[in-house]
């Protein structure tokens, strides 16, 4: 860790010796030009990469959530940190997503990508074939789609996979889930941004699987429940 001067006491600093990190105090001037920020916190420090493989997942949850092709580090990280309050299985990035160690993407995760399993660079087949075989379906979601989120039953072992903000899901791509599903949106809007989307699904999900104020899943079954 490189941590400025003044914040030479902060408790962040006594927790990281104590775990046997290096710490170097240096100045403003350094915390400045090694960082991305224009606005740094004083603090930066080097990290092993927490990326994984598919063969790392592990059915536990039942929700696991595929970002395929979703561009934006915004958006990456939004949702890297929404699948890590669901407590999913897994994050899985596709080829063509934005790289979830970008560092716009690390800060929009409020650093939720070291506690969950993330995988990425993919393809969306493979990643089906590895999902299918764990046991989850793999659900989409589409604007125009006919089934309402609301009205199917994801109370399974369920796979969100979320396409590119701009162009969704290539036909070829849908070809590889079991269904699509959308979120009926009454007002004059067409279509929502991809991490709210996804957050509407995942806890939608959640809420099927039974999900109460204790954050403890107690399985129901079915929309409606």
């Amino acid at each position: 860790m490189f941590v400025a001067d003044e914040l030479s006491d902060d408790p962040v600093v006594a927790q990281a010796l104590e775990a046997g990190v290096p710490v170097h105090i240096v100045s403003w001037q350094i915390v400045k030009a090694i960082s991305d920020s224009v606005t740094p916190q004083g603090m930066i420090a080097v990290c092993d990469s927490p990326l994984k493989t598919l063969n790392d997942i592990v059915l536990s949850s039942g929700l696991a959530v595929v970002l395929a092709g979703v561009g934006d580090p915004g958006n990456v990280g939004t949702l890297i940190r929404t699948a890590a309050a669901a407590g999913a299985d897994a994050v899985v990035l596709t080829e063509g997503s934005a790289d979830p160690l970008n560092p716009k993407t690390a800060r929009a995760s409020a650093a939720a990508l070291f506690g969950a399993t993330l995988v990425a660079d993919v393809s969306l087949a493979e990643t089906e074939r590895k999902l299918t075989e764990l046991g989850y379906r793999l659900v989409g979601t589409d604007s125009e789609a006919p089934v309402s989120l609301y009205d199917e039953d994801l109370s399974g072992p369920v796979a969100l996979v979320l396409g590119n903000e701009s162009w969704g899901l290539p036909e070829d791509q849908v070809g590889l889930l079991a269904t699509m599903v959308s979120i009926p949106m009454p007002g004059p809007v067409e279509s929502l941004n991809v991490a709210t989307a996804g957050s509407v699904v995942v806890f939608e999900i959640l809420r099927q699987k039974g999900l109460g104020a204790d954050g403890i899943l107690r399985p129901q079954g079915g929309p409606g429940h």
